[in-house]
């Protein structure tokens, strides 16, 4: 789902940080793809992506970069940038929470 309103942001409660979405990426603000979570970025190269079962598995990944913004010093596909959502690329999930935030 797309994004035309270029609010879209991933966020990091441990490293106190905002990853917004690119202005050239707003289609790829959110999407869904059979069999997953929801799908930060693309399906077919997302920047964050909650796997099926997430609780009973590692297959959710996170690699930003592609469509939402990293800080300048951390190159994209790097240690440091799979590791800045959840502490490593593929990682299980505990719990996880999405929000709409709407502003009048």
């Amino acid at each position: 789902m797309g994004d035309q309103t270029a609010s879209s942001f991933l966020f990091s409660l441990d490293h106190n940080l905002t990853f917004p979405i690119k202005r050239n990426q707003l289609d790829y603000a959110i999407s869904a793809y059979g069999g997953w979570g929801p799908i930060y970025g693309s399906p077919y190269g997302p920047d964050l992506s909650i796997a099926d079962k997430c609780h009973l598995n590692d297959n959710s990944c996170s690699s930003l970069g592609s469509h939402y913004e990293i800080p300048v010093n951390v190159k994209e596909y790097s240690n440091e940038a799979f590791s800045l959502l959840a502490g490593s690329k593929k990682f299980k999930v505990i719990e996880y929470e999405v929000y709409e935030l709407r502003f009048e």
